[in-house]
């Protein structure tokens, strides 16, 4: 029979491996999970990849770096490249959607983003947001614009319906031709990165109507 400092010190002994075995189950059910959404991630890609004959990279996964998802090609009058990228989250790590096209379009930039206690406090500061619609948008959206009128003229009522309609925190921006659009990765469907490529489109319809009519 255990005395009592005995009793005591495997009281504490079975505690700690106990503690050691939920770590330890705690982080290999993250991975199993982590793992699973990657790759329902990896096939929602391929599919979208097919369907429009674009090119998909997978970079592997090592112990340097996550892995990354890459689509490149051209949709319609697009050439666009999709892919995936990660960003620290205090101890962890986020995995965000990056939709990139380059093209004519005016000068200047503008970003488009959700309001958040953050953005407010800014217009405090004296980054007021840009207005836009002086309705539900303005209450949803902080958007940046140099010079001031360019976002107003860009983002037209078809244009900021489609921009509502995208989810996972998007964030818009655009620089002498550049558009880029990112949003936080979850929950994907080949609905989310179609709608993605449909805002690229629309913008890019939207500055050749801002550039008027073509000389002959």
């Amino acid at each position: 029979m255990l005395d009592a400092d005995d009793a005591v010190t495997f009281k504490k002994i079975a505690v700690a491996v106990c503690a050691v075995g939920a770590v330890l189950a705690v982080g290999i059910f993250a991975h199993i999970i982590s793992r699973r959404a990657r790759e329902r991630r990896e096939e929602l890609w391929r599919r979208f990849a097919l369907q429009n004959r674009l090119e998909l990279t997978v970079e592997p996964r090592s112990w340097l770096r996550h892995c990354a998802l890459w689509i490149r090609g051209r949709i319609a009058d697009l050439d666009l490249t999709l892919c995936t990228y990660t960003v620290r989250a205090g101890k962890s790590t986020q995995t965000w959607v990056r939709v990139r096209t380059d093209g004519d379009g005016p000068s200047g930039s503008f970003s488009v983003e959700r309001a958040t206690v953050l953005t407010r406090a800014a217009a405090l500061l004296g980054r007021a947001s840009i207005v836009v619609d002086r309705g539900a948008f303005d209450d949803r959206f902080a958007v940046r614009s140099n010079p001031a009128s360019l976002a107003p003229d860009v983002l037209d009522e078809s244009v900021r319906e489609q921009f509502s309609k995208l989810t996972r925190s998007p964030n818009l921006n655009y620089s002498a031709g550049m558009c880029e659009l990112t949003w936080h990765a979850g929950e994907e469907s080949e609905e989310q990165l179609s709608e993605a490529v449909k805002l690229h489109a629309m913008l890019r319809g939207a500055f050749r109507k801002i550039a008027g009519p073509r000389g002959p």
